[in-house]
């Protein structure tokens, strides 16, 4: 038996005992020494229905606290794969600018020659 079951039911017959018990003995209590018991075991009562009702909404939150923690895992690990995506694009970027550069370079160079060639025609 679980011990908050065990409290309860410790509670309950605790109300019961102070209530006089079950027989001819309580109509013969005095009215103000049954409100205490009966005011108690209402008490016990609603404190198990709440606590029933509380645990239920702990147990919907920690479910939803353990789908959001999966969630977040979930965007953390896309964000790293974008990250590394983001890295090969900028890499291929750089390689890209100095190939751009490097056929600039022949393209002067190219230009430069043909150039001096026509120049060498034109003077013959």
């Amino acid at each position: 038996m679980k011990g908050k079951k065990f409290e309860n039911i410790a509670l309950a017959l605790g109300s019961i005992f102070l209530l006089g018990g079950v027989g001819a003995t309580f109509f013969k209590l005095g009215f103000e020494n049954i409100i205490f018991p009966v005011a108690f075991l209402f008490y016990i009562l609603y404190s198990m229905q709440s606590s029933s009702n509380y645990n239920k909404e702990i147990r919907v939150l920690n479910n939803h606290v353990d789908s959001l923690k999966a969630e977040a895992e979930r965007y953390k690990k896309q964000i790293a794969d974008r990250d590394k995506q983001i890295g090969s694009l900028n890499g291929q970027i750089n390689d890209l600018s100095a190939t751009v550069k490097k056929l600039e370079n022949e393209k002067t160079e190219l230009r430069q020659e043909l150039n001096s060639l026509k120049d060498q025609m034109s003077n013959s």
